[in-house]
């Protein structure tokens, strides 16, 4: 059997390539002979299939879209271009807001901040068409693929044991139906305003008590929750096909929150799967676990980011890569940045803001000796030896309009552009360790590979496909798609 030539994408920031179609790469029989080549293969074998591929992409904070709507109206639609448009841009398709604010936010803000409205009747999502919608709605008109997914950082201050969005807190006993509620508002007010709303995550990190908007569960608390409250709730809004995920935390503990909703039926029938971060290292052995808990529920990588050092340029977008890489191998359906875009002091960022000043009155009252309160020892100490962090996304926009892209921009770009909602993971190996891929078919056929290369050093390979080889050099420190 002829195959068709390779089409191969490259991103080679030594050699100013980024994105950058190559010349074919044609196949050859793989004869007797070849033997020698065992190992340099990189072996594709479409007949064996695996998870069904939703998307990639990143997330339209507050932060994100109060820049991008002071931009001037040219360069706003240049950025959002690059991002969704399936042809001249990187295809997003697979995308995350946030319910309420978080810590990427201007400020704090709910939907109703009006004590104990059990009613419900001061709910207005106004907040939002100043800025996050808009650019909501300006991306799906650029991409006919592109769906949402909402996150909640914290309920209102009202309904939270510390009276306070940010700083921890859990939700108060008792107010789990009006939350419920709260969140299905949400769902039919976005639908309302034209968002391609597929799913909703019910709290962002819920094993945090972070200084920002945050809300802890422990996971009989969330389990509870989903069986309970969410199901029914939602059934009577007429919103059931709402998708629903639990956790939206790091994959370190995802295991034994799992294990709390696969004991529980009504929870397990409630969810759709399971979302969770990237920021405790690999785990990816736990995505494995979950997976094989719940073959037939999604795993969601959700949100990714770096915080702002001096990096070598391919840094970011290797990082990236390699996490994508190893959630989609470890069934992950998707993968989903954090900020779209951010400006040059990494902000806005409510939280960071806080933090500088508390460190500002920390050396003043510290100097004369004043004590600190608990909460204040419990949620803000561990920051007092830390730089301030300052948030990349990978696009940064200067107070001139002038913006620059990170490697992350371009890495992410070599899975969202080819590998298309719908598409399959297939069976893939690579001998060693210097080398990390991934394999897809798309619905219409083609097959996608992508192959990542952290090392110093050059490699050949020989991609066998159907008895057939195809060899190519994979430059050191750079990634290629390869499309046939």
């Amino acid at each position: 059997m002829k195959l068709k030539p390779i089409t191969p994408y490259v991103t080679d920031y030594e050699h100013s390539k980024f994105l950058y179609r190559e010349s074919p790469i044609n196949f050859c029989e793989d004869l007797p002979g070849n033997a020698g080549r065992e190992s340099e293969l990189l072996c594709v074998d479409d007949d064996i299939q695996f998870q069904e591929i939703l998307g990639f992409g990143g997330a339209i904070t507050q932060a994100s879209a109060s820049i991008l709507c002071g931009l001037s109206f040219q360069k706003r639609e240049n950025i959002l271009r690059e991002y969704f448009d399936p042809v001249e841009g990187i295809g997003y398709t697979f995308c995350r807001s946030t319910i309420n604010s978080c810590d990427f936010s201007e400020k704090p803000y709910s939907y109703d901040d009006t004590p104990d409205d059990f009613s419900l009747k001061n709910f207005d999502i106004s907040r939002d068409k100043k800025d996050v919608l808009p650019i909501i709605l300006r991306a799906q008109e650029l991409s006919a693929e592109l769906v949402f997914f909402s996150s909640p950082w914290s309920p209102p201050a009202w309904m939270k044991t510390n009276n306070d969005m940010c700083h921890g807190g859990s939700l108060k006993a008792g107010y789990e139906q009006v939350w419920a509620e709260y969140l299905a508002k949400f769902v039919r007010a976005y639908r309302k305003e034209g968002v391609r709303l597929w799913g909703i995550t019910l709290q962002n990190e819920e094993n945090g008590k972070m200084g920002w908007e945050s809300c802890f569960y422990d996971k009989d608390q969330m389990t509870a929750f989903i069986s309970d409250y969410v199901r029914t709730v939602f059934d009577a809004e007429d919103i059931s096909d709402t998708h629903i995920f639990y956790w939206d935390h790091n994959k370190d503990r995802i295991v034994d929150h799992a294990k709390a909703v696969f004991m529980d039926k009504s929870a397990r029938d409630t969810i759709s799967g399971t979302a969770f971060h990237w920021y405790v290292s690999d785990h990816f052995g736990a995505l494995d676990a979950v997976h094989q808990l719940m073959p037939d529920k999604y795993l969601l990588a959700t949100e990714g980011c770096l915080g702002y050092r001096k990096a070598s340029v391919y840094d970011s977008g290797e990082k990236y890569a390699h996490d994508i890489i190893g959630d989609i191998n470890h069934w992950a359906n998707s993968w989903t940045d954090w900020n779209i875009v951010l400006n040059s002091d990494g902000g806005p960022d409510h939280w960071r803001e806080e933090q500088k000043q508390f460190v500002k009155q920390y050396k003043k009252r510290k100097a004369i000796g004043e004590k600190f309160t608990d909460a204040e020892k419990e949620f803000l100490f561990r920051y007092i030896d830390e730089p301030i962090w300052k948030g990349e996304a990978p696009v940064i926009v200067d107070e001139q309009e002038n913006e620059w892209k990170l490697s992350s921009f371009y890495y992410i770009g070599h899975f969202s552009k080819f590998v298309r909602p719908g598409a399959r993971r297939i069976a893939c190996s690579i001998y060693g360790v210097d080398l990390e891929c991934s394999a897809f078919k798309n619905q219409d056929g083609s097959i996608v590979v992508v192959v990542l290369n952290k090392t110093d050093n050059d490699h050949i390979i020989f991609l066998r496909y159907h008895e057939q080889l195809a060899e190519y050099k994979i430059k050191r420190h750079s990634i290629q798609t390869y499309i046939f």
